[in-house]
């Protein structure tokens, strides 16, 4: 029977403590997941966090995190949509201790009629703090990807180094991707950069692996497990980066 799901997820890391942690979120039929997770890092905290969800075609999943990094905390964020329905993921994330970093690499395979929607807001709020996104899309039947990413660089974040990188791959002519990356900067001597591209897969390429006897649908599967391994090589955990794999293997399969 259709559903409502509300779960929450407290991640509270002291200074110094380190930790990595998986949240899956998978089901069947009708129902709306409304998630929340809030995390919080003490000064020189590190935290490694894969977030794997695929629901299901008649599903809506809406997740919001909200985090706060103290000085010379780090947070590695690996986000893979691979669901067949509605999905929405935003980040919410305030810099406030000096040295403190975040990178967060984000994979969403659309196919059918799914939507996968990616909102970032990250807010470098004192001297010194690092920032990179890199957001990838692949869209086929009548998937839809749209990502929109914000860093705010408040005054006096001097010396900030901000990044932020979406790519989308239509496989398709009824897909569509909408990319805005967006700056907003009051402070000077800062190092901020974005760029947005949206294209289907490589003639050429596509040409070369027919012409050394490798099957069509082999070709393609090939150049779109290189698009995505940009983000599932940024796993630094062996095994972390295996149980993604299988995850993104299954949803390639569909596509």
């Amino acid at each position: 029977a259709p559903a409502t799901l509300y779960p929450r997820l407290l991640l509270l890391l002291d200074a110094g403590a380190r930790a990595s942690v998986i949240e899956s979120h998978s089901g069947a039929g009708a129902y709306l997941a409304n998630a929340v997770c809030e995390i919080r890092l003490g000064d020189a905290a590190e935290l490694t966090h894969l977030r794997i969800q695929q629901d299901s075609a008649d599903s809506v999943h809406i997740a919001q995190a909200s985090l706060t990094l103290g000085a010379h905390a780090a947070y590695h964020a690996r986000v893979f949509s691979l669901g067949e329905g509605m999905a929405r993921y935003e980040i919410s994330a305030r810099l406030l201790g000096e040295g403190a970093s975040l990178d967060l690499a984000a994979a969403s395979l659309g196919y059918g009629r799914g939507h996968f929607d990616v909102t970032s807001v990250i807010e470098h709020a004192v001297r010194g703090p690092r920032s990179r996104q890199l957001v990838k899309c692949v869209l086929g039947g009548r998937g839809r990807g749209v990502y929109q990413g914000k860093v705010r660089v408040a005054r006096g974040a001097v010396a900030t180094d901000a990044h932020q990188l979406s790519r989308a791959l239509l496989l398709s002519p009824t897909a569509e991707a909408n990319l805005k990356p967006e700056l907003e900067i009051f402070a000077d001597d800062v190092k901020c950069g974005h760029g947005a591209t949206v294209g289907e897969l490589d003639g050429e390429a596509l040409f070369y692996l027919r012409s050394r006897g490798i099957p069509l649908q082999a070709a393609r599967r090939l150049l779109i497990q290189a698009f995505v391994g940009e983000v599932l090589d940024r796993v630094a955990d062996e095994g972390l980066r295996a149980y993604a794999s299988r995850a993104v293997d299954a949803a390639l399969a569909k596509l």
